[in-house]
């Protein structure tokens, strides 16, 4: 075979890269091929996508994975090879000996100022918050007389809902697409050793696509039938029109159709501003579903 052939072996079998002879153009991709313990023969899969253009590769096994190691400049990077779907993980940069525990790029003094500001602003934001309700007791509140609930009630509410949700969206994507989990573990892994955060957007894209999903499907179902979610039943509030009848379902789908464009940029800081800076304490999704949180109401009452 006019290739070179890289071959590696663990427990779950054997794989093999090569190259087939090259013709007019740029360098081909590597190949893969398989071995079959069922006819004791090699099988060829077909070309790995992402080795377009590599010269020369490396293959070896890493626990029940295959990885694949390239020069780059003075230091190799490597990528884990997914045999199923015949493709490369994007490659990560080896850090260089005496690197461990401090970042490869100077952006971690940024992040800790950004994240210390936004901290910072949303403090400022509740507090404002907190007086301006004070000052507006008497109009925050449905035309039926439903005082409208503090706003670290629904902040906790949130928290609460929101880790049912990212737990319901990790166990969607952990069944439907487990490199997803991989990919996030390998950022977590490349944060923790200060390296350079290098990542596949495609990944992170299917995860905060099923996030929203679970979002919606969750906040508007809840709230459609029972006026409240979990969080909200845990801290006494609910959503109610502004007419102070229990939501409809259009409303609760409205607000939360929204809810991703109040969560912007960051910690729900849009929707933080429009609650602290309106007549009422709304968020986007509240005042285009005309709806506003309140304490729980007895409907035995009266």
């Amino acid at each position: 075979m006019a290739s070179p052939v890289r071959l590696a072996a663990n427990a779950k079998g054997m794989v093999c890269l090569y190259r087939k002879p090259a013709t007019d153009g740029p360098t081909p991709a590597w190949y893969l091929a398989t071995y079959a313990t069922a006819d004791e023969d090699w099988h060829e899969a077909g070309p790995v996508v992402g080795t377009e253009g590599l010269a020369s590769l490396w293959l070896t096994a890493a626990g029940e994975a295959f990885v694949v190691a390239v020069a780059e400049g003075d230091r190799p990077a490597v990528a884990r090879l997914e045999e199923v779907a015949r493709r490369l993980e994007p490659f990560t940069p080896v850090a260089a000996e005496g690197t461990a525990g401090r970042p490869s790029e100077p952006y971690s003094w940024v992040s800790v100022a950004v994240m210390g500001g936004l901290a910072f602003l949303v403090m400022l934001l509740v507090l404002r918050g907190g007086r301006t309700q004070a000052a507006v007791l008497g109009r925050a509140e449905t035309q039926a007389g439903h005082p409208a609930a503090p706003i670290w009630r629904r902040a906790l509410a949130v928290g609460v809902d929101y880790l049912l949700v990212l737990g319901g969206a990790g166990a969607i994507v952990s069944a439907v697409a487990p490199s997803v989990n991989e990919a996030m573990q390998q950022v977590v892994d490349q944060i923790l050793a200060g390296q350079r955060v290098v990542m596949d957007w495609r990944p992170m894209l299917l995860l905060q696509a099923v996030r929203l999903g679970v979002i919606l499907v969750y906040f508007t179902l809840a709230e459609g039938l029972r006026g409240r979610t979990v969080g909200k039943a845990l801290l006494g509030i609910e959503v109610r029109s502004l007419e102070g009848t229990r939501a409809a379902f259009w409303q609760a789908a409205v607000r939360n159709v929204l809810r991703p464009i109040d969560e912007l940029p960051m910690l729900y800081l849009l929707g933080l501003a429009l609650i602290v800076s309106g007549p009422r304490p709304q968020r986007l999704g509240d005042r285009a579903a005309r709806t506003l949180v309140v304490r729980t109401v007895d409907e035995r009452a009266g």
